[in-house]
């Protein structure tokens, strides 16, 4: 889903010593120089008119930190355009009306904008990362007025899917035409003086001594110099160097940036192979997220496969590249792991639990917790099936209703809270064209909000409610901030400005609405289950949260699972 991420304060470049001993495969050189993430990238555009960061695919920690850059309140400033290669510009339109003029885009359309790509029929773009990284831009554009807006440009190869019939026309749009494709858009930039953030491949980016024909180097034929690279760290060098390289950086904070010449680090080769250049030749900086073990990749999602028409061509396209029925393990269809391949895995057979530790079932531990406490939490694990398939449980428990009158999601417009009522509280017939507003008019965001679990999990309630009598139905109360779909058509700056504004303010509309929720729920002196992430719900979480906001009213109340 999309959400605003924190900002990343500037913080004073620090010098950072190695704490561990001698390391036998790396070679001396200065310590790495680090300095916060975001104000490096910010400062870099001051000497350089293009800041290329390469694309670890899925990455969900190099993507919030992508997310957190743009929506940071010096990016505006120096930035004018966002190259990314994720993105056929053939729907260049698309994304104008969406990012920059703000319009409501059903997921249906946008979506070609990365499945109709030369990635494709792998589905690597099709994890949520990068839609929510259009939604970020986006979300930070309806901010301010239409000049200042960002435009992301699309830097895939141009290729028209329905005209590709054999695997030689998908491959002519590969390769070189990649490269090409990218090159002309970085170009077009300099060519006007404007400055870009670029984020594509790493083999787009890298600089590569000798005869290469990759984007970078054909925009160092007519704009030298212009390009400062940044590569994100994964595992560099060669067999087992990048746990020294990971043991010498424990104590770098991650989202830092350093710059990698002359430095220890400059001269590991950036992968595994003989003629692989070292890191100080192929990129200007490195970008830490953190221990390798611990990135992880977020791919797609099954719900992508209930367009029929979709799922036909996906199948077409896999035939014509692969020569096979669609693999959907080979296409990356719904893991969720470590980035790297070679990270250990959740066994088969599980080993017991702790000496002294006795699990209990998850539906046994929420009653026992309503016996204890008015108002329990669950943290939704967002479009996450297994998750669901828990509360689907605990919902059809015979022992919940008379423990419980109320359930608060996060996942629903409390503006349509009257029809909410009307189908899962009195049982009534609502066609779903009407019902399904409820959860895509939601400031939670399209791409979360239409997982099917959340349509499901509301029929589950009203199915349990139709078996019982009216006074021991259970109401179902949407707790997102309330979104007017005319007022925000009618003054998208202006409406959206509070969701932006709330790391200033405090006054985050979500954050409002989920507390209102809860204290409707306590006030009324009913006991209920609130299911949302644990962002809004945990007292550690961040200064005006949900949780903040209702716990002095309520103190005692409420227990978090």
């Amino acid at each position: 889903m999309f959400s605003l991420r924190n900002w990343c304060a500037p913080v004073a470049a620090l010098l950072l010593t190695a704490t561990v001993s001698a390391q036998p495969h790396l070679l001396p050189g200065h310590d790495l120089e680090v300095s916060d993430g975001v104000q490096f990238v910010l400062n870099s555009f001051d000497r350089h008119s293009i800041v290329a960061i390469s694309d670890l695919p899925g990455c969900e920690e190099l993507h919030q930190f992508l997310q957190t850059l743009v929506q940071s309140p010096g990016f505006r400033s120096k930035v004018n355009v966002v190259v990314v290669d994720f993105g056929n510009p053939i729907f260049q339109s698309v994304v104008d009306r969406y990012v920059v003029d703000g319009e409501l885009m059903p997921e249906s359309v946008l979506r070609h904008v990365w499945d109709d790509t030369t990635e494709s029929p792998s589905l690597t773009w099709d994890s949520p990362v990068y839609a929510q990284f259009f939604d970020a831009i986006r979300a930070a554009n309806l901010a301010v007025p239409k000049e200042r807006r960002i435009h992301v440009v699309l830097g895939d190869a141009p290729i028209l899917w329905r005209k590709v019939k054999t695997k030689e026309q998908w491959l002519a749009f590969r390769g070189q035409a990649r490269e090409q494709a990218l090159a002309e858009k970085v170009d077009e930039i300099l060519n006007r003086h404007e400055r870009a953030l670029v984020v594509a491949a790493r083999s787009h980016l890298l600089h590569v001594p000798g005869d290469s024909t990759n984007a970078r180097a054909l925009i160092e034929k007519t704009h030298p110099g212009q390009v400062f690279f940044v590569i994100p760290e994964s595992r560099f060098g060669a067999g087992d160097v990048y746990k020294e390289i990971e043991a010498r950086e424990a104590k770098i904070p991650t989202d830092s940036i350093a710059l990698l010449q002359d430095t220890w680090l400059g001269s590991v080769p950036v992968a595994d192979g003989e003629s692989s250049e070292c890191l100080q030749q192929a990129a200007d900086a490195v970008l830490y997220l953190g221990a390798s073990s611990q990135l992880t990749r977020i791919q797609p999602f099954a719900y992508l496969f209930r367009d029929d028409e979709f799922w036909a061509e996906l199948n077409r396209r896999w035939r014509l590249v692969h020569g096979e029925t669609l693999d959907l393990l080979k296409a990356g269809l719904d893991l969720r792991g470590s980035l790297d391949p070679r990270a250990p895995r959740t066994p088969a057979v599980l080993p017991p639990p702790p000496q002294g530790l006795t699990p209990v079932d998850a539906v046994e531990f929420v009653l026992k917790k309503l016996d204890e406490y008015p108002m329990v939490g669950i943290g939704d694990q967002h479009m996450c099936l297994e998750f669901y398939d828990f509360v689907t449980r605990l919902v059809m428990n015979p022992r919940l209703p008379g423990r419980i009158q109320d359930i608060v999601v996060e996942t629903g417009n409390p503006q349509y809270q009257a029809l909410i009522d009307r189908y899962v509280l009195d049982g009534q017939s609502v066609p779903l064209a009407e019902r399904k507003q409820i959860w895509q008019i939601a400031a939670v965001g399209w791409y979360e909000s239409n997982s099917p679990v959340y349509e499901r999990f509301f029929d589950t309630i009203r199915s349990v409610n139709l078996a019982l009598p009216q006074n021991k139905r259970i109401r179902l109360i949407l707790g997102d901030a309330p979104i007017d779909i005319q007022q925000l058509r009618a003054s998208p700056e202006d409406y959206l400005l509070p969701f932006i504004k709330y790391k200033e303010t405090l006054q985050d509309p979500r954050e409002l609405s989920l507390a209102a929720a809860v204290k409707q729920v306590l006030a009324a002196g009913h006991h209920g289950i609130i299911i949302s992430g644990n962002g809004h719900l945990k007292l550690m979480g961040r200064p005006g949260n949900a949780r903040h906001i209702f716990q002095p009213s309520y103190p005692g109340k409420f227990y978090l699972n």
